[in-house]
């Protein structure tokens, strides 16, 4: 985004961050924002933004739980294709019947981060018995 183009920064009331911004990988510089009363981030963690020393809005933080079910089952659909080998029953026409997984109980599933996301995912692991 090329702020002169959008306007006068000093003029904008609120911000919605996305990681990946500014494209160069330098840190967005929040200074200019100078009426922003606040910063939204559209990513899951804010580990990224609040490190950020020009940072003085507070920032928003949206718990969706559409969000949180669909990324668990998601992450869910990963772990089950790890847990059950998935990838080694290519459709290649070869059986592999000596191929046992174990049952979830018997597996640790480890989750970084234990904020909405987290939670609905381990809610989920649970359910299927992973400890």
């Amino acid at each position: 985004m090329d702020l002169a183009r959008e306007g006068d920064p000093a003029s904008f009331d609120a911000l919605i961050y996305a990681p990946g911004y500014p494209e160069d990988g330098s840190t967005l510089d929040f200074t200019p924002f100078t009426k922003a009363r606040v910063v939204q981030s559209l990513w899951a963690g804010v580990e990224r933004i609040v490190t950020n020393p020009t940072l003085t809005q507070p920032l928003c933080r949206m718990v969706d739980p559409g969000l949180a079910r669909g990324m668990s089952e998601y992450c869910t659909g990963w772990v089950m294709r790890a847990h059950l080998g998935m990838d080694h029953y290519t459709q290649d026409g070869i059986w592999r019947h000596a191929i046992v997984p174990p049952l979830a109980s018997a597996r640790r599933v480890t989750i970084l981060g234990m904020g909405e996301l987290g939670r609905a995912l381990a809610q989920c692991l649970r359910g299927l018995g992973f400890a």
